[in-house]
């Protein structure tokens, strides 16, 4: 078998068993749209991502679930040139999770769905690229956590900010502090 034949096995492989197993444990976890996905990345934006906590640096990404019939999707701000993603995205949770080892779920309650779904599909409506400066400055890019600010403060949730390196940035511990782990 050739090396394109082998990859291509080997990612088949992948597909079917996050098809076959992740669906179920996913539905274990009872995920609402709303609930927030934490994900450790590779690479220099994910390296970056964890430096800007100072404390609990297990996480690099961050994506908001959307449960829309059967499929459970990701909403999250990322430049993946792989993928074609430079931007807001809505990607199955199958793909987002696809060659993570970490990841957990958390949850912030007393949203209104409705609210949070007009939020996530105006930010969706907005074709905005990924903030590789990860400033909160700038209105015509975002990065993953500036993403969830964005989406959660019109609802009355507001995201603390760090303070490092002489400005202002969302952190990804600064998300952890406004949810609660699933268990």
């Amino acid at each position: 078998m050739g090396h394109g034949k082998l990859s291509r096995y080997l990612w088949g492989c992948k597909a079917l068993f996050f098809l076959l197993f992740v669906p179920s444990f996913l539905g274990a976890q009872q995920l609402r749209t709303g609930d927030l996905i934490f994900r450790q990345g590779e690479g220099i934006f994910s390296e970056i991502a964890r430096d800007f906590s100072t404390h609990d640096k297990r996480f690099s990404h961050v994506g908001i679930v959307w449960v829309d019939a059967n499929v459970t999707w990701v909403v999250h701000a990322l430049q993946e040139p792989d993928k074609g993603f430079d931007g807001v995205v809505k990607e199955p949770i199958e793909g987002f999770l696809h060659g993570i080892k970490s990841y957990a779920f958390y949850r912030i309650e007393g949203i209104d769905e409705a609210k949070l779904l007009a939020q996530l599909k105006a930010q969706l409506s907005q074709p905005l690229p990924f903030d590789t400066r990860f400033s909160l400055e700038s209105s015509d890019a975002l990065y993953c956590t500036e993403l969830v600010d964005r989406i959660f403060a019109p609802l009355g949730i507001r995201v603390p900010r760090t303070h490092r390196w002489e400005r202002d940035f969302i952190a990804i511990e600064d998300v952890l502090r406004v949810a609660k782990p699933l268990p």
